[in-house]
């Protein structure tokens, strides 16, 4: 017998005992895999197994047997993720806000400012009495245009606001001018107060 043949021989013989043992590797993954896959079915938990050693012909052939015994289809070297979880157990998922809702927090409104009680005041405010008495300061300049110089004038008003008495001072007392501020200044009126009467001294410029 030739060397070339004995080699041949030889080659063959350890090709046909390397294929026995892969078969056998085969016929126990597939067994183990038809038990996991029963597993799977039943929604019992299946840990994960390690890759297997089989060859690329045993890879396909475990992935067909599966695939025909309507098992899940896969691939013995791409074991690296785990198994999906059984059936019937709801996988949780995370929130999609990781923050947590915070906690409302509840303001007592600040009380209202007391108000003042509606009605006429006291007395009338100074706003009021300069708003009145400058509205005569044309009438006054009128009366007294040919005595320039300060016209001091006191007029007493009434709770009603209207003026009850006109008192025209020095020097432009018992005068012509005199009475004719006098006779202008009784039309003067301040809003309403509760006291009995109020008196206001007030100085015109005339020029």
């Amino acid at each position: 017998m030739s060397n070339v043949f004995r080699d041949e021989r030889d080659a063959a013989m350890a090709q046909a005992d390397a294929l026995r043992r892969e078969n056998e590797a085969l016929r126990l993954e597939v067994s183990a895999l038809s038990a996991e896959n029963a597993k799977l079915r039943a929604g019992l938990p299946v840990p994960p197994r390690p890759a297997s050693g089989l060859g690329p012909l045993g890879t396909i052939v475990v992935g067909g047997v599966l695939f025909a015994a309507g098992g899940v289809g896969v691939f013995l070297g791409a074991r690296s993720k785990p198994p999906p979880p059984p059936l019937g157990v709801r996988t949780p998922v995370p929130p999609t806000d990781p923050i947590a809702p915070r906690t409302p927090v509840f303001v007592e409104p600040r009380p209202e400012p007391p108000q003042s009680p509606a009605g006429p005041r006291d007395t009338p405010t100074r706003q009021d009495v300069m708003a009145t008495m400058t509205s005569f300061r044309a009438a006054v300049s009128v009366c007294a245009a040919d005595t320039p110089g300060v016209v001091t004038v006191e007029v007493a008003f009434a709770s009603s606001g209207s003026a009850s008495r006109v008192t025209v001072r020095p020097p432009h007392a018992d005068t012509t001018a005199g009475a004719c501020i006098a006779r202008a200044l009784r039309g003067a009126r301040v809003p309403p107060f509760t006291r009995d009467g109020f008196t206001v001294v007030f100085p015109f410029s005339v020029r």
